[in-house]
């Protein structure tokens, strides 16, 4: 499901409309939210972030430092074509697997 904007409401109204029907009428169900650092997932008063622990309270913030990570491998393995390489395929195997397993 791929939101038509990317500002703070509509990813709020996407996120919402998967985790509501999972946490139900026990909003302490829904601890830890982990998104990247970008203004419009982490901001203190306007951001999904905060707008969803006004809703879920015990939803703490964590940092995801798996996208830091993403850059940095990225930008070690670009001068290496082998490694590119290497991790162009390792990167489309979800999506074969996705595949395969669909048809």
């Amino acid at each position: 499901m791929n939101p038509e904007k990317s500002d703070a409401d509509t990813l709020i109204r996407h996120i919402l409309s998967v985790v509501d029907p999972l946490i139900g009428n026990f909003p302490n169900k829904l601890i830890s939210q982990s998104y990247d650092g970008a203004a419009v997932m982490s901001g203190q008063n306007a951001g999904v972030k905060a707008k969803i622990k006004q809703r879920y309270p015990f939803a703490h913030y964590v940092h995801c430092y798996g996208y830091q990570l993403n850059l940095v491998m990225s930008q070690a393995a670009y001068p290496k074509a082998q490694v590119r390489v290497f991790f162009r395929n390792l990167k489309d195997i979800p999506g074969f697997l996705i595949i395969l397993l669909n048809a």
